[in-house]
């Protein structure tokens, strides 16, 4: 009798360049949420510092975690994400980046709301924290281009016509 594999409710995608200095922090608040139906897959894109190490220590302890290794850079993050969420097997993709650190019920209630409200699509305030010389940058990034920030739980369905935006791009409905 074949063994019939669940399909996780979410698949996290978080690209990875050089974030050696974040991304335990990221597994840490990722492995300590109270929903954990899951699945992560991260696209490191040609990193030069322990960032690969660093994943592949937290992949051996979890088995929900698959880890791309790109043999050129990208260099643009919703590229990768873009390119990468075929690999997906979850009903909803939750797109995040490295740096980020989630509250410990984020995903629990970014699920509930989809679900309650039959949602193609949730996003989430989120707080900068910022060494002081560059808020004026972040400040200004945020102005301009991509008004989609991560973390953004998207139903896959939905995912497939609205991943193909870039950063520079406006995105009208």
């Amino acid at each position: 009798m074949q063994q019939m594999i669940s399909m996780p409710a979410v698949s996290i995608i978080i690209p990875t360049y050089n974030l050696e200095r974040y991304i335990g922090e990221f597994f840490a608040s990722l492995l300590s949420q109270t929903f954990q139906d899951f699945e992560l897959i991260v696209i490191d894109d040609c990193s030069k510092d322990r960032t690969v190490e660093i994943i592949e220590n937290y992949s051996r302890r979890f088995t929900q975690i698959q880890l791309i290794k790109r043999q050129k850079n990208f260099g643009y993050a919703s590229t990768i994400r873009n390119v990468f969420a075929t690999h997906a097997n979850g009903k909803y993709i939750l797109n995040a980046d490295g740096d980020d650190i989630l509250l410990p019920d984020a995903l629990e209630n970014l699920f509930d709301a989809a679900e309650k409200f039959d949602a193609d699509f949730v996003c989430t305030d989120g707080y900068f924290l910022l060494d002081e010389p560059r808020k004026d940058e972040i400040k200004l990034k945020m102005c301009k281009g991509n008004h989609i920030e991560s973390p953004t739980l998207e139903i896959l369905d939905i995912s497939e016509k609205i991943r193909r935006f870039r950063d520079d791009e406006v995105i009208k409905f």
